[in-house]
């Protein structure tokens, strides 16, 4: 045999890795694999915490404006008296049908009664009401200022914190004279 020949050969069977070779291509392999894998973790816990958030937000200010849209448009606050605090609105309005209004707490959720009509739930399952408070501001001689505030809270099932958020609202709604 030639020394090309040989050469060639040589060169043939020396075109595997070696195993020092194999094992830092593994390393870097493994290291990029876990890099990329807790990116996409985190990027899906942080878009689950943005979509927790957005519903608390989004349904406190929801529940708030009803509130205080409904108690500006009230002719008069029945409960809780003047200067006095309590965890129920009952206001009449312009109309009989929908008077007496009332918000309360039940199994926390926050409901609506207008009138003689059913009870409805003003937050989704997904959510719970931790407290509700009004208090009737209304000095002698004044319109009927109340004042609202309730804490809202991700209903967290699972235990996983990227589902925990609460937060606490507050308003104020005058009647219009």
């Amino acid at each position: 045999m030639n020394k090309i020949s040989r050469i060639k050969q040589n060169k043939a069977i020396r075109q595997g890795f070696t195993l020092v070779e194999l094992v830092i291509y593994m390393t870097i392999l493994g290291s990029m694999i876990t890099v990329l894998t807790s990116f996409v973790v985190l990027t899906y816990e942080s878009k689950i915490k943005s979509q927790v958030v957005a519903e608390v937000e989004q349904s406190g200010s929801q529940v708030m404006d009803i509130i205080l849209q409904t108690t500006r448009n009230a002719t008069l606050i029945n409960t809780p008296l003047a200067q006095a605090s309590g965890s129920s609105l009952s206001i009449n309005t312009i109309s009989g049908i929908t008077t007496p209004t009332v918000f309360d707490l039940n199994n926390s959720k926050i409901r609506i009664k207008e009138g003689t009509g059913v009870a409805t739930n003003l937050v989704g399952n997904r959510l719970l009401v931790n407290s509700l408070s009004f208090s009737n501001l209304t000095e002698a001689g004044a319109s009927g200022t109340i004042r609202v505030q309730f804490t809202l809270t991700y209903n967290n099932s699972s235990g996983m914190k990227e589902y925990d958020y609460s937060k606490t609202f507050y308003g104020t709604a005058s009647l219009r004279p």
